[in-house]
């Protein structure tokens, strides 16, 4: 697969860089590993993680996996509601290479490869690819938190969530987390959350949209962008 270069332009949480590729049908076998590297903030930055208590495993699934040929590109569609050609297809350890080089090109961060073992220690339902027809369109990714240290009930928190450049008015994003939020009800999680920089007025309008509002400002939470402050976005569900 090649990827287009990063996009000069800022990219926001439901707003990437152009990059695509086709799938085809293989299985997934998900893992738990306990992480220990870096936490990707709604696709904006990163930060050292702290370990967790646990992370919920995902059974085996029926999956999507890409191809290695070079995609042919396609001319971006004119929509403005959510297509009958758009289509949800999980991440699995067969096609998690796909995902690492669309974030390359989607965000102005690196993610490591505890954000990938966390992907993969997601249920399926939390960590899904886009698709566009049987062209990569989008993803997003969670993972699953303990609410406190003796809680059984837990909070989904959004690790990454974006859309292809061409795509984002055909309300795939929303699509997405519509998704997400949806399966989190149904789970019983307590809420949703996640961090976004406080100059990404995009995406702080985007997730209120949802009903997400600002919990905290964390200040200097990012080490490696400016400003490196962060609001913490929440959802509750409960």
């Amino acid at each position: 697969m090649e990827v287009a270069p990063p996009p000069t332009a800022p990219a926001f949480a439901h707003a990437l860089a152009e990059a695509a590729a086709p799938r085809a049908a293989t299985t997934r076998s998900t893992r738990h590993v306990p992480p220990d590297g870096r936490r990707a903030a709604s696709g904006h930055a990163t930060e050292p993680m702290k370990p967790r208590e646990r992370l919920v495993s995902a059974a085996t699934s029926t999956c999507l996996e890409p191809k290695e040929s070079v995609p042919q590109q396609r001319s971006a569609p004119m929509c403005r509601a959510i297509p009958r050609r758009l289509s949800f297809g999980p991440v699995t350890a067969a096609n998690v290479e796909m995902l690492r080089k669309l974030n390359v090109s989607i965000f102005p961060v690196r993610y490591n490869d505890t954000f990938y073992d966390d992907v993969l220690s997601t249920p399926t339902e939390y960590t899904k690819f886009a698709y566009w027809e049987d062209i990569v369109v989008g993803a997003i990714c969670c993972r699953f938190e303990p609410l406190d240290a003796n809680a059984a009930r837990q909070r989904v928190y959004i690790m990454t969530l974006g859309v292809l450049a061409p795509y984002r008015q055909c309300r795939i994003g929303r699509a997405l987390l519509q998704s997400v939020i949806a399966c989190a009800r149904r789970d019983d999680v307590d809420h949703i959350y996640l961090h976004v920089q406080t100059n990404n007025h995009a995406a702080l309008t985007f997730y209120r949209s949802f009903g997400f509002a600002v919990s905290q400002l964390i200040p200097n939470y990012y080490k490696r962008i400016k400003p490196p402050d962060c609001y913490v976005l929440v959802k509750r569900l409960g």
